[in-house]
């Protein structure tokens, strides 16, 4: 997460990565993914990535995801994590101690399906489904304010909520992840009613006043004026400050010109004798789109030794796109049937043709009987053998897979990105593919090795 969060806004034009699987491996990594004590969580902890992923993304961007699912079988050896003695050792780590799930003992618990959900339901920047924006924004709109802190020469969005119920800022707490709750005494005044106040600063608090406009009445202008001060901010960081800024001062003229006018314009509504702005409204974070599912089967999948189920030979990948326009390489795949089927190059529109007998057609222009040549639209269960990498993990990305997503999704000079980048399979596909690639990685010995695999490949081609 920590190295998406330096990458800028709108950089990126393809995502490919293949994440941990839920309860299935221990990399021995601090931090990993994957481990989770409940799969609730790893999916939150999954989609919170890919919330980051969707900022860096570029608006006609794309993103390829595999992920396995998991069974929710604790008993027998499974339940006493003999996988984990060194003789069943792997590569990559040992498996973890099997969690207890909600689900029965040998069901799948079905983390793909439940993802994917997810990531085409959540919401907005903070609070992340409609039943608790509107909740949020009730609150606000009757207890809250949003404002603007002014303080040591800087000026600071803010939300805040202050009641002497501290059971509600605690659910709103909850509800957002951020904040503080904290309490509020008069110590002067002995019959004064202890109250709590929350409050959420800066980008966070523009963010939420994003995801609760839609539920907001009279304080929809408030809502504005933050947004556009982050806004402001973000301009500044872009060009990297104001050229204009004399040294020792924390703005330039300008900009402090433009926040003292949000300021006083702020405090006017909050009294109730604001007058409409021009500013434009916040900008909603929309859920993910789901293009396809893409079913990777594996004609060389591992025997499995169980005998009451079939063997399953296929994961899954998610295609997501942010906007229903995007950039995409449409790909092809040959043809099934022999192409003499068709019966010729062309049809002439010369209003007279055997194609005629039986249609009651004879007008119509010239047209290609055959289909295109270069083979029909690729379809979306993709046969593809495992294939293992010389001291790689055991999770490595077959490159013959990850091809048809880079050509499809990322032009040619543009950036991939693999925030899970393992032994380094969807840079050395980049590169051969003369694409761009950034990859992000916890573990040093897989970095290391993807280091290592990628420089043998750039002096191969160059």
């Amino acid at each position: 997460m920590e190295g998406l969060k330096i990458l800028p806004d709108n950089s990126i034009d393809c995502v490919v990565t293949s994440p941990p699987y839920w309860s299935l491996r221990d990399y021995g990594v601090g931090g990993q993914l994957g481990l989770e004590p409940t799969f609730q969580e790893y999916i939150q902890k999954l989609c919170n990535i890919f919330d980051e992923v969707k900022r860096i993304l570029k608006k006609e961007g794309t993103c390829w995801v595999n992920i396995g699912d998991t069974y929710s079988t604790v008993s027998g050896s499974m339940g006493k994590n003999k996988w984990s003695q060194p003789k069943y050792s792997i590569a990559d780590g040992s498996m973890p101690e099997k969690i207890k799930t909600p689900f029965p003992d040998k069901s799948l618990c079905q983390i793909p399906s439940r993802f994917a959900i997810e990531m085409t339901r959540r919401r907005g920047y903070i609070v992340k489904n409609e039943t608790d924006e509107a909740w949020l924004g009730g609150i606000i709109e009757g207890e809250g304010c949003i404002t603007i802190a002014h303080h040591n020469g800087y000026y600071e969005p803010r939300v805040q909520i202050a009641m002497v119920n501290k059971g509600v800022l605690d659910r709103v707490q909850q509800i957002t992840g951020v904040g503080t709750v904290s309490k509020q005494t008069e110590r002067n005044n002995p019959k004064w009613r202890d109250s709590y106040i929350w409050k959420a600063s800066g980008s966070t608090a523009a963010k939420i006043c994003s995801d609760i406009f839609d539920y907001l009445v009279s304080k929809k202008e408030q809502a504005r004026i933050i947004w556009r001060m982050v806004e402001m901010q973000k301009e500044r960081e872009r060009t990297g400050g104001d050229p204009y800024s004399k040294v020792g001062q924390k703005y330039s003229e300008k900009q402090m010109t433009e926040r003292q006018k949000l300021f006083e314009e702020i405090k006017k509504h909050n009294q109730g004798n604001g007058t409409p702005t021009k500013l434009k409204n916040p900008t909603k974070n929309e859920p993910w789109i789901l293009r396809n599912t893409i079913i990777w089967h594996k004609p060389n999948c591992m025997p499995s030794s169980a005998k009451d189920r079939f063997t399953v030979d296929f994961e899954k990948i998610f295609f997501f796109v942010k906007n229903k326009k995007y950039w995409f390489n449409q790909q092809f795949e040959p043809y099934t049937e022999p192409m003499n089927r068709w019966g010729g190059e062309k049809l002439v529109a010369s209003g007279e043709s055997s194609w005629d007998n039986g249609t009651g057609q004879t007008t119509y222009r010239d047209r290609d009987m055959r289909p295109n040549p270069e083979g029909r639209n690729k379809r979306a269960v993709w046969s593809v053998n495992t294939k293992p990498y010389s001291g790689a993990h055991f999770a490595t990305f077959p490159e013959k897979l990850i091809e048809p997503m880079v050509l499809a999704g990322c032009p040619e000079g543009g950036v991939v990105l693999d925030p899970f980048f393992g032994s380094g399979t969807t840079g050395v596909v980049a590169i051969r593919n003369r694409r761009n690639y950034i990859g992000i990685e916890l573990n040093p010995e897989y970095i290391k090795l993807a280091n290592d695999r990628i420089q043998s490949i750039e002096q191969n081609l160059f």
